[in-house]
């Protein structure tokens, strides 16, 4: 959903700028159905547009020394993110975006059901009834009065009108039949539901509405009716409203722009040349979402929007469970609504009953929490009766309970735990305890690639043969970005020099979460440089090989190995590591539910699964 939100804002830019670009160059042109395929075309460019992608990295060339990253991270928290209570303005935004699109799709959807319920009320011709040659046409007969529109395959007007001027009418409205105006605006509709707030998605429907008016007009016109008389006709019928968003309106554009369009001048054919303006401005839109600060901002707004909508999925889920208590607790729980009391509780392995040091346990839906202590226990005040306890922890499943004053006093988790455990550091601003950890564009693997292509040896360190193994330590920022790089061990300026600018250049990282939120990571990275000797050049790649080797050698302990969909031995595993470079991903599953779901009996015995995927 946050993606999508960030995808509406590319599409309103494009709106805008192309919008701007025929307002000023094509509205005055009398090329009219030229104009009304130029419409369209901006809208479908625009929808079109933000998916194209290019990128403005260039690759640095590789001196002769060889630079290898070390698979193993060193140490990740959670920094304290200082996050205000209540929602941001980008997550207010996000909101109001969705309650329009529902408003506006209920506007639509009342505007179709009442075409419908008109129709209906009229009385019906065929087109040989009404004099019309026009096959597949009805046209409706109102007793009301009411403006003359068009909709698909219908005309309706009044009886007055039926009777007065029944060949002006109907030519208009029969033109925009036959043209399929009713189609474009359709399109528009369900543009406008998606752009509600974009002026310029407002603007383009009249434009091509106008568009529609004078090609119909112009279909009178070729008919033989007298212009004047027409325009008479016109005038006398401009009086009225607009009735439905979905229906071409006889009288609905602006009076004073018709008229004047029937008896303006033709323009020069070579006056469509003005729509190539469109090929630079398209571009710079290219170019602009390639941006890297665009890109960024970007992020944030993806990352906070998806936060809110995790936060309302997460609280349907919560209110689905609570339905599913028992009915005296239900009682309970709306008897004692607005009570709140002190809660303790502990959390023990399921295994055997161990505790579990360092367990978040959070109130479900605020960013109230705390952390087991040495004996697995928790204290929580203030805590509403009838609200949730969530437990996280790495390598654990979740547990939830909800509170009444029953067990308020006696909380007591019991959860299926395979990892070491960690706690909350003691200044209170940093934790280890981190469900989802940030992750690399790719993995690790990616990585390190990254790392290969774009470093290089600076120049004066190969000339004094200077090596060793930089550690670089930064952030990653809750919309991925990387901040706060700096130097935990140095070796020279000119190596940490290098090691910071291509821990700077790296791109954005799906972002950490905890508790389902987007959070600060930090990352220690430790960078080995290493100069190029004989024993190096027999085998190029040598030190990041020898990392991957030991690091997945620790992973397929006891886990189901699967390669490009189907599973093999333990080990075999070396034949796949024996040509990192051509791995694509590594996926490591422990949850043990989901690894007997997808490989039934082979994962009997087992701790989990680790997937990976060859490039092909």
């Amino acid at each position: 959903m946050g993606l999508f939100f960030i995808y509406s804002l590319k599409v309103a830019f494009c709106l805008i700028a192309f919008y701007l670009l025929f307002k000023l160059l094509l509205s005055k042109e009398t090329f009219h159905s030229f104009n009304r395929l130029v419409l369209l075309l901006i809208m479908v460019v625009s929808i079109l547009l933000p998916w194209v992608k290019v990128t403005t990295a260039e690759p640095t060339e590789i001196a002769e020394g060889m630079i290898s990253i070390e698979s193993v991270i060193a140490s990740a928290e959670v920094v304290d993110s200082e996050t205000p209570e209540g929602l941001t303005a980008i997550q207010l935004l996000f909101i109001i975006y969705i309650i329009g699109i529902a408003v506006f799709f209920l506007r639509e959807v009342f505007s179709v059901f009442s075409l419908i319920r008109l129709i209906r009320r009229g009385t019906p011709l065929t087109a040989g009834q009404a004099g019309v040659s026009q096959r597949g046409v009805q046209v409706v007969v109102m007793k009301d009065e009411i403006a003359p529109f068009s909709w698909f395959r219908h005309v309706v007007l009044s009886e007055k009108d039926f009777r007065e001027n029944p060949r002006e009418i109907l030519t208009h409205e029969l033109a925009h039949i036959r043209l399929g105006h009713s189609w474009d605006v359709a399109v528009c509709n369900l543009l406008i539901i998606f752009q509600w707030w974009n002026p310029a998605a407002w603007l383009l429907k009249r434009e091509l509405q106008n568009v529609h008016e004078f090609e119909a007009d112009e279909a009178v016109i070729k008919r033989g009716v007298d212009a004047k008389q027409y325009q008479l006709l016109l005038i006398r019928k401009s009086v009225g409203e607009r009735l439905f968003s979905m229906a071409n309106n006889l009288n609905h554009q602006s009076l004073k722009k018709r008229i004047t369009m029937m008896t303006t001048k033709k323009s020069s054919p070579w006056q469509k040349a003005k729509v190539l303006v469109a090929l630079p401005m398209a571009a710079l839109a290219v170019a602009a979402f390639a941006n890297t600060e665009v890109e960024r901002v970007a992020g944030q707004v993806e990352t906070e929007s998806q936060a809110v909508a995790e936060k309302a999925k997460a609280d349907v889920a919560g209110g689905l469970a609570a339905a599913e208590q028992q009915p005296a607790e239900k009682l309970e729980v709306m008897d004692n609504k607005g009570k709140t009391v002190s809660v303790k509780g502990v959390v023990m392995q399921k295994e055997d009953e161990k505790p579990i040091i360092g367990a978040a346990v959070t109130i479900r839906g605020t960013k109230t929490g705390t952390v087991t202590d040495v004996d697995g226990k928790f204290h929580l005040d203030n805590v509403p009766v009838g609200s949730w306890i969530d437990v996280f922890m790495i390598d654990c499943e979740i547990g939830s309970l909800q509170v009444t004053e029953k067990n308020a006093s006696d909380l007591h988790f019991a959860i299926a735990f395979d990892g070491s455990a960690s706690s909350k550091s003691p200044d209170g601003n940093v934790f280890d305890v981190v469900e989802e950890m940030p992750v690399f564009p790719g993995g690790a693997v990616a990585m390190m690639d990254f790392f290969m292509k774009n470093m290089k040896y600076p120049k004066d360190a190969m000339e004094a043969k200077q090596e060793g193994r930089v550690i670089a330590q930064f952030v990653v920022e809750k919309d991925g970005s990387i901040s706060g790089s700096h130097i935990v061990k140095s070796v020279s300026p000119s190596l940490d020099a290098e090691a910071l600018r291509i821990v700077n250049a790296m791109p954005n990282w799906t972002p950490g979460r905890q508790n389902g939120k987007p959070v600060r990571v930090k990352y220690t990275v430790p960078l080995s440089f290493k100069l190029k000797g004989d024993a190096d050049n027999a085998a190029d790649g040598g030190v990041v090989k020898e990392t991957i080797e030991k690091d997945l050698a620790q992973k397929v302990k006891n886990l189901v190995i699967v390669v490009d969909g189907k599973e093999v031995p333990e080990g075999e595993i070396n034949n796949y590591l024996s040509s990192p470079e051509k791995i694509q991903s590594i996926t490591v599953i422990k949850d043990m539910a989901k690894v007997k779901a997808l490989y039934g009996n082979a994962a009997n015995g087992k701790q989990g699964a680790i997937i990976i995927t060859t490039k092909k």
